[in-house]
C-alpha cells in the first residue's frame, strides 16, 4: 500500500469511525443526513476519494469534528463529547 493510499484509508476509517460514535448504523442514512448521495459517502468511507471542500465544512457542521481530525487524525479542537465518542468506538 502506498503512503497516499495509506492516508487515503485512515481518513475513510476517520469518517466511519465519526459516522459509527454518532449512532448513525447505515451508511444510507448518514449520506442523507449530510445531504449527499451514498455512492459519493460511501467513496469517502472507503478511501477512494476524500471529502471536497463543501463536504468537509458539511461534514464538520453535522458531526461537529473537525477539518484536521477528518484530513489528519488531528485530535485538538474536538469537542469532548465527540471524542469520548470517538475514544469509546476505538476501544476493543
Amino acid at each position: 500500500m502506498t503512503a497516499k493510499s495509506n492516508e487515503d484509508a485512515e481518513r475513510g476509517e476517520r469518517i466511519r469511525l465519526v459516522r459509527t460514535a454518532l449512532g448513525f448504523e447505515t451508511k444510507s442514512d448518514f449520506a442523507r443526513r449530510l445531504g449527499i448521495g451514498i455512492s459519493r459517502y460511501h467513496q469517502w468511507e472507503s478511501g477512494r476519494i476524500p471529502p471536497n471542500e463543501e463536504g468537509i465544512r458539511k461534514f464538520c457542521e453535522v458531526t461537529g469534528a473537525t477539518r484536521d481530525y477528518v484530513m489528519a487524525g488531528g485530535t485538538a479542537g474536538l469537542p469532548l463529547s465527540l471524542s469520548v465518542l470517538l475514544a469509546r468506538e476505538n476501544s476493543p
